[in-house]
């Protein structure tokens, strides 16, 4: 904590005495500063004064120097954007939000959106009774209510493909908090203290009118639609020249991975992850027939928590997955390495495992089947 006093007396001494600090000094500065694992009042207000000094708030040529590097421009962005939204100061955490956005150096991800989501749902800002929020001219078109919410959340549509596990916890947890006395579509009394995705409520229900709709969803397959809204979901077809490009970039990417393998031998030759991958290629386009819709990382499935099971490859296991996928209409692939295919093989500590007949007659349909 002495470190970062000492920070904002140089910081404030280097304002009084009107001295421009060169770009190293800066950069070292804002180092220090991004290693926090967290920003208290203090040691913010060092960080925000070394932004304002390092060109992200003002124009460059009024200071004299050129920008910084990337990543620590990156770095300072986002620091001040968390602490601004912890703190619930709105107006400066929507427009350090849109700096960002317009920034050709930050790259915004699902966990940008979801802190200014989540500060606006926790602080009631997005109801349909909020107050605007002071400051917003020029930034956004709303200034708070459902409107708001569908501005950023069009915006969002445009850059993230997904929200990750995390951030759907989050923002779950923060509508339940600030829309706690509206009515909330499948929720029950307890759920504000969910912190895993598992344990957010899920429904097939339609909504009820004017309830706020916080859930977990399953979506219909065949019509692409919410059950609970009627919203149509959008479908993102690759075009022949992105297949191309992916189907490319990842024979390229399995030929490095394997080269750069500790388990690679050296009699392979460097081309065989290209030739294994190819075979797998000409076998998935022969099964013009089949459309998978999931697939499966047998061994990891197997092995999951295999300490319960002996350290062993656990069929059941694999079969619970396959089965628990195909209960909801997905056509899984399963993917294995050849050896566990076999009815024995070496585990990783040097055991021998054998079969029974049970996971004999798994593997067997598994193979079979696919």
């Amino acid at each position: 904590k002495n470190e970062y006093s000492s920070l904002l007396i140089l910081m404030v001494k280097i304002k009084e005495c009107g001295i421009v600090p060169n770009k190293s000094t800066i950069r070292a500065l804002l180092g220090l500063m991004n290693d926090l694992p967290s920003l208290d009042r203090e040691s913010f207000i060092v960080l925000e004064e070394l932004v304002i000094f390092s060109d992200l708030k003002h124009n460059s040529s009024e200071l004299g120097f050129g920008s910084l590097d990337e990543k620590s421009k990156f770095e300072a962005y986002y620091r001040i954007l968390e602490y601004y939204c912890d703190t619930w100061n709105l107006p400066e955490a929507l427009s350090m939000f849109v700096r960002m956005q317009q920034s050709s150096s930050v790259k915004l991800e699902s966990h940008h959106y979801v802190m200014i989501l989540a500060m606006l749902a926790e602080t009631g800002h997005l109801r349909k009774d909020a107050p605007s929020i002071e400051g917003l001219d020029g930034i956004y078109n709303n200034s708070a209510g459902p409107n708001l919410f569908n501005e950023i959340v069009a915006e969002m549509a445009n850059t993230v493909d997904e929200i990750d596990p995390s951030c759907a916890v989050r923002l779950y947890k923060s509508f339940v908090m600030g829309f706690n006395d509206y009515p909330i579509h499948f929720y029950r009394p307890g759920h504000e203290m969910i912190d895993t995705i598992e344990n957010v409520p899920i429904s097939r229900c339609a909504a009820k009118r004017d309830e706020l709709v916080a859930c977990r969803v399953w979506l219909d397959k065949s019509t692409g639609k919410c059950p609970i809204t009627e919203t149509q979901q959008h479908i993102m077809p690759l075009s022949s020249n992105q297949r191309k490009i992916i189907h490319d970039d990842l024979f390229k990417l399995a030929k490095e991975e394997y080269n750069n393998s500790p388990d690679k031998k050296h009699k392979d030759s460097s081309d065989r992850a290209l030739i294994e991958l190819q075979k797998f290629s000409q076998w998935l386009a022969k099964k013009k027939d089949v459309s998978y819709t999931a697939i499966i990382d047998g061994a990891n499935a197997a092995f999951y928590k295999h300490h319960l099971n002996n350290g062993e490859f656990n069929y059941r296991q694999l079969k619970f997955v396959v089965d628990a996928l195909e209960a909801e209409d997905y056509k899984a692939l399963v993917i294995l390495p050849s050896k566990y295919v076999k009815p024995g093989f070496i585990l990783s500590d040097g055991r021998r495992q054998r079969l029974n007949e049970e996971d004999l007659e798994i593997m067997n349909d598994i193979v079979s089947s696919r």
